[in-house]
């Protein structure tokens, strides 16, 4: 079993191989071909001292999964993965809000301003029986629901303000 002292010389062992990896894979315009070869011959000296670690407990990947362990476990992924979280749920509470709102806004306003202009509609249609003003009115509440101009709670409104309001009167 590893111990705490050797864990953390594999973390750190491991993060220096990885930060000279990225330094030699960069031009040679910002690294020079000198420094390159330098690093290159550090990070054979760490990947001996790594090898003693991978022969000690016979796995050819210990290395790599103390290091993923340690920065998995860090508190600063555990503070990132918290806010990434947070995020989340203000995303979802933002986009219920909005929601809400347009629903509201909706169902508020658009009855409203709907049933006033097919009530005048009708009001203003002569000859027609007060069956035959419902019969329309419905039929033209389907048109509207079928081109999603409404929705089903809606046209339901409509009918039923219609019919308790105004029919027969």
């Amino acid at each position: 079993m590893l111990t705490k002292q050797e864990r953390k010389d594999i973390y750190k062992l491991r993060g220096e191989i990885y930060a000279n990896n990225k330094l030699i894979e960069k031009s040679d315009w910002i690294v020079s071909k000198r420094k390159k070869k330098k690093l290159s011959e550090k990070n054979e000296e760490i990947d001996k001292k790594l090898n003693y670690y991978r022969e000690k407990y016979n796995d050819p990947n210990i290395d790599v999964k103390v290091y993923e362990e340690e920065v998995n476990n860090s508190k600063w992924t555990k503070i990132g993965d918290a806010m990434y979280d947070f995020g989340d749920n203000l995303e979802k509470t933002g986009k219920n809000m909005v929601k809400t709102g347009a629903k509201t806004t909706a169902i508020t306003w658009t009855p409203l301003i709907y049933a006033g202009y097919k009530t005048g509609k009708i009001a203003l249609e002569k000859g027609e029986t007060p069956e035959s003003q419902f019969a329309n009115l419905i039929k033209e509440c389907e048109k509207a629901y079928q081109k999603d101009e409404i929705d089903e709670e809606t046209l339901k409104y409509y009918i039923r303000d219609y019919a308790n309001n105004h029919y027969r009167e």
